[in-house]
């Protein structure tokens, strides 16, 4: 179970047939990626509610900084809330970042897209009951 949790995260390899599935040139580019040190000041920031129209001005500041934000929008205003998306995609898009939806009104913002990888974009990835797409 840990091996495949390891797995999921990037941070141990998949039982042979994943490294098969892979361009050797977008398999050397994924090591470098996950080997390359992270930025001093990386981190993961959760801002809930009101708490996140409160702190609009401090967003830009944290993801320069490296840091990537969780938004937890459930409660706050849909029209408050879409301008903050609106804005914060504004923010990472000089960077290439991104904003991923996690779940209904809680979203994921990063500075630099190298930051969040889509498996499902690559044609793997898990289903909901957690079994590997590939097996």
């Amino acid at each position: 179970m840990m091996r495949r949790l390891l797995t999921a995260l990037g941070l141990a390899e998949a039982p042979g047939k994943d490294r098969d599935l892979l361009p050797p040139e977008e398999l050397r580019e994924r090591e470098e990626r996950l080997l390359r040190p992270m930025p001093c000041g990386t981190g993961l920031i959760l801002c809930r509610g009101s708490q996140c129209l409160a702190r609009r001005k401090e967003m830009p500041e944290a993801l320069r900084g490296g840091k990537a934000l969780v938004v937890d929008l459930r409660g706050v205003d849909r029209e408050e809330g879409q301008a903050l998306l609106d804005y914060l995609s504004g923010v990472v898009e000089t960077s290439r970042g991104r904003v991923l939806r996690l779940a209904p009104a809680v979203f994921l913002v990063v500075s630099h897209d190298s930051l969040v990888e889509d498996w499902n974009a690559l044609g793997g990835g898990f289903r909901r009951d957690g079994t590997d797409e590939c097996s």
